[in-house]
């Protein structure tokens, strides 16, 4: 007789088998309810829950004025439209009048009348960039006023995003607990959780619409599903929308569109006169909006294009491995089962690649630059989970194999998120660390409401400048540092610039400061030249001598009054 063969097959499956087993009672035992439906209720208490925080936190940080200037300029010219019709906000004019300073020569700056260059006129958004979306937000302000609307506004984009893939989740038929898993993936994503904790930008709002317009896209012209008349009639008015919040998105729906066309043939022809419609309406808006358009932004972005060298440092900034990993993990199944899904969200990401506004485009994950790109990295994330998922369900028996096969999706998705949380957000190096498991949202939300009050940066934030805005007079003139709660200036109908603009003139300064080797006040500026301090040396003393007296110091913070 025969010893006994091992099977190391069976011996590793056997722990397996049990849980199998074990799985199929507790299926049998609960065989009278159903737990598609109850998972699915899950989730969208998950999403509700999810609105409710983005919401509460946002509503705060309008009304404390979190976010420095692009908050500021948010909520101005929300309220401005509404009052006056024109979308004209102080806030972008301050940042107008301190840009030709940021990368002045040192004998040049020191030398500046700054009092001479205040232009106190407010500056029509729409010349910088097509936020058209500003006068439906005016209307809800209207009723509500500014500050609900902005929280109304970022909860829509940050919720609408996972709320539009699990949808189409649940629609391609993926079980809801792995709609959930990639939910949780989604948010831990540096573009969703540190961007949700960020400014206020019209742009988020393009998140949510563009992920809808991708998916309806790759239906029509990847699968090949023909549109109705009234699906094209409510995808004419996603891209209506998405295209009144910035041009930038017009352009990013324009190249998706073409693309798509190119990559994928065989859609039914009334699908692709309806993509080619869409895609020339596009092109007659951006070519109409661009002859009135005068952004100084747009002119640096431009001319760095005439420098092979400056293309190079623009794409190898130090945030690019960053910006590359975290989106590269998330869509790399569409890598393995739809390569030109791949390749579509690779060109979205491209414009985030070569160009750079001092690396914000790479890893200032709290800016709005990753606004217009992420939700086609989503897209292509979605139709790999969905390639996955349908593959591992190809086999229909009820084999323990196949059972371990289903469970490659749910073990991918919490790999990318655990990939998302515990990994440095910024910089070059990739190393994984627990340390930044709270960055962004998370972190605000223990700050704001777990840690004690007195612990709370959040809160002394908010406290420190109610007392310093509480010792300026309205409608006097300041000229402060950034970042400040600017809000609550403009609240107090201060004609406000950035420092140091209007030195010489201004009412008041609030500056940050601090002491130098010989325990001298040395206060900051806004300037990128190498040759800072000296720089600083020279406007402290211009704010010495202009007259100006200290009339509160906060920590590193100086509110100063101008002697009359």
């Amino acid at each position: 007789m025969y010893p006994p063969t091992y099977n190391l097959r069976i011996e590793f499956f056997q722990p397996f088998e049990y849980m199998y087993l074990i799985l199929k009672i507790f299926k049998k035992k609960l065989s009278g309810c159903n737990l598609s439906f109850l998972f699915n209720l899950l989730n969208y208490a998950f999403l509700i829950c999810l609105g409710l925080i983005v919401g509460i936190y946002s509503l705060w940080k309008a009304r404390q004025g979190i976010g420095d200037t692009d908050t500021a300029f948010f909520l101005e010219v929300i309220d401005n439209t509404l009052r006056s019709g024109l979308p004209t906000t102080f806030a972008v004019r301050a940042y107008l009048n301190i840009a030709p300073y940021l990368d002045m020569a040192v004998a040049q700056y020191c030398s500046s009348d700054f009092s001479a260059v205040m232009d106190s006129s407010p500056a029509n958004i729409l010349l910088g960039h097509a936020n058209f979306i500003v006068y439906p937000l005016s209307v809800i302000s209207y009723f509500f006023g500014p500050e609900f609307t902005a929280a109304v506004a970022n909860t829509f984009s940050f919720v609408g995003l996972p709320l539009v893939a699990y949808v189409y989740l649940r629609k391609t038929k993926v079980p809801s607990y792995i709609g959930f898993l990639f939910m949780i993936a989604l948010c831990a994503h540096p573009a969703w959780r540190i961007s949700a904790e960020g400014w206020f930008y019209f742009d988020r709002m393009f998140m949510p619409l563009a992920l809808f317009y991708a998916l309806t896209l790759h239906g029509a012209i990847a699968s090949r599903h023909e549109l109705t008349g009234l699906r094209m009639l409510g995808t004419a008015l996603i891209v209506i929308v998405g295209a009144s919040i910035h041009e930038r998105a017009a352009l990013l729906l324009l190249m998706f569109s073409l693309s798509s066309l190119i990559l994928y043939v065989g859609a039914p022809k009334r699908n692709i006169r309806f993509v080619l419609v869409v895609s020339l309406s596009l092109c007659v808006y951006l070519s109409v909006y661009l002859l009135f358009q005068k952004n100084i932004d747009n002119q640096a972005v431009y001319k760095s294009f005439y420098s092979f060298d400056t293309i190079i440092e623009n794409v190898f900034q130090p945030g690019l491995i960053k910006l590359i990993y975290f989106n590269l993990i998330f869509f790399s199944l569409a890598i393995v089962f739809q390569w030109r899904v791949a390749l579509l969200a690779l060109i979205m990401l491209l414009p985030n690649i070569i160009v750079t506004m001092h690396g914000l485009e790479k890893d200032g994950w709290f800016t709005h630059y990753h606004s217009f790109y992420f939700p086609f990295i989503v897209y292509a994330g979605l139709i790999g989970i969905v390639s996955l998922s349908e593959w591992c369900q190809r086999e229909r028996n009820e084999s323990v194999y196949q059972w371990l096969c289903r469970l490659c999706p749910s073990g991918f998705l919490i790999l990318v998120a655990c990939a998302m949380c515990f990994q440095n957000p910024y910089g070059k190096i990739i190393r994984w660390d627990f340390e930044y498991i709270n960055e962004g949202l998370m972190g605000s939300l223990i700050d704001l409401y777990v840690v004690p009050s007195q612990f709370s940066s959040n809160l002394y934030e908010a406290a420190r400048a109610d007392k310093l805005v509480a010792l300026i007079h309205p409608t006097a003139s300041v000229a402060q540092t950034p970042p400040f709660n600017t809000w609550k200036l403009l609240k107090n109908k201060n004609l406000v610039s950035v420092f140091p603009v209007g030195l010489g003139r201004v009412n008041y300064l609030l500056l940050y400061f601090e002491k130098n080797e010989d325990n001298l006040i040395q206060f900051r500026i806004n300037s990128l030249s190498k040759d800072y301090r000296e720089m600083q040396k020279c406007i402290t003393e211009k704010v010495w001598t202009a007259g100006y007296k200290e009339e509160l110091r906060v920590d590193n913070m100086m509110l100063l009054r101008r002697a009359e």
